[in-house]
């Protein structure tokens, strides 16, 4: 495995549920990157399954730890824009189309620097806090009948070049 390469061996997946396969295709990932704290160039180099399962990770995560106004307010918002389209892309499209409403809440584009994000979520917060309650709600819903950490781990079976070397 070169410097750059996140790839795992398939083995390392073997007999795994598919949420422990989805966190051991990224894991190395998680351990490396400086994202989302600040900003890693080496997130570009992922694959493009890579990439929408470790913005996936981040997001589901701070929703499931805080709501949604905590990923917002922290640093993993910075993948909230990228979060629809990761979605979509394993075949989540609950999660895509919830992803996606709440983004629309912004004004415009959530912003991608945490201090304007924060700014613009306070304003939000204070106008359309039931909204943003009512989609943390769905969330969570959504987390009952289809966990979005099973259908990432399925995904990485359904693209074995994004996460395999062999």
């Amino acid at each position: 495995m070169t410097a750059w390469d996140f790839r795992i061996d398939r083995e390392h997946v073997a007999g795994q549920p598919a949420a422990e396969a989805a966190w051991r295709a990224i894991e190395g990932i998680y351990d490396e990157l400086k994202t989302p704290y600040e900003p890693d160039s080496r997130f570009d180099s992922l694959t493009e399954g890579q990439r929408a399962l470790y913005v996936l990770h981040w997001v589901q995560s701070e929703v499931r730890n805080g709501g949604l106004e905590q990923m917002y307010a922290n640093s993993a918002g910075r993948f909230a824009a990228l979060a629809p389209g990761a979605a979509k892309l394993i075949g989540a499209a609950e999660y895509a189309e919830l992803f996606a409403r709440a983004n629309a809440l912004f004004p415009t584009d959530v912003p991608e620097e945490q201090d304007a994000r924060q700014r613009t979520l306070a304003e939000l917060v204070a106008r359309q806090g039931d909204e943003i309650e009512a989609l943390e709600d769905e969330f969570f819903d959504l987390l009952d009948h289809a966990d979005i950490y099973d259908q990432m781990g399925r995904f990485v079976f359904e693209r074995p070049a994004d996460f395999f070397l062999t």
